[in-house]
């Protein structure tokens, strides 16, 4: 089900993750006598401490997550004006650090920037 990677567990999703859990509820009504943890990992193939995992967060938050980064929103390409303009506020910012902070409230003021993406040359 999983590789044998250190942080597999943010790897699995949900379904995965239910999967798991009702492995070892099979085990746990089927062979009632036998090591629930070992016979999940026998069959599902993922780790014992994945299993540990998985049993815990299932019971602290009664729903099991997947443990994916967010996607990010459209972007709007910059054209050439646009450029000259981030490249003129860096210049004029020379005198103090320039951060990203200041530079992006720089640049919201002068160009309603939001989110662009540099295109390469």
């Amino acid at each position: 089900m999983a590789s044998n990677k250190k942080n597999a567990y943010k790897d699995l999703r949900s379904t995965e993750k239910r999967t798991v859990v009702q492995v070892a509820n099979y085990f746990r009504r089927k062979k009632p006598n036998q090591s629930i943890i070992r016979s999940t990992v026998e069959a599902t193939g993922v780790s014992r401490r994945t299993v540990f995992r998985i049993r815990k967060e299932l019971r602290e938050t009664t729903k099991l997550a997947s443990h994916k980064r967010p996607k990010r929103g459209p972007y709007k390409p910059i054209d050439s004006f646009d450029e000259m303009v981030i490249r003129n506020t860096v210049h004029n910012h020379r005198r103090i650090l320039p951060t990203l902070n200041t530079l992006l409230r720089a640049l919201r003021e002068e160009i309603k920037f939001t989110k662009f993406v540099l295109l390469k040359k």
